[in-house]
């Protein structure tokens, strides 16, 4: 399992996945299509920033995955941004 050092560390080094935070810390949630429309970018770099944040427990989905999951912050994607905010 992720510790939460290894996801502080995405929210500081990825900016897409940073992105993907501010937007779903926005709206919710949100589908993964629809998080790469807004943000405007290739929707196979947020696909594997999606499996990214996913692997270290700062989302989660509805049990899909990919561009076809609906996502939506953890408690710890919660408790890290309120940190830096």
């Amino acid at each position: 399992m992720a510790s939460d050092l290894e996801a502080r560390r995405l929210l500081d080094s990825d900016a897409v996945s940073r992105r993907a935070i501010d937007l779903l810390r926005r709206q919710q949630s949100a589908p993964g299509w629809a998080i790469a429309k807004t943000l405007g970018m290739d929707p196979a770099v947020i696909s594997k920033a999606l499996e990214d944040l996913r692997s270290v427990r700062l989302i989660d989905s509805d049990g899909g995955g990919g561009l076809d999951g609906f996502y939506f912050l953890t408690g710890l994607a919660y408790q890290l941004t309120a940190q830096t905010a």
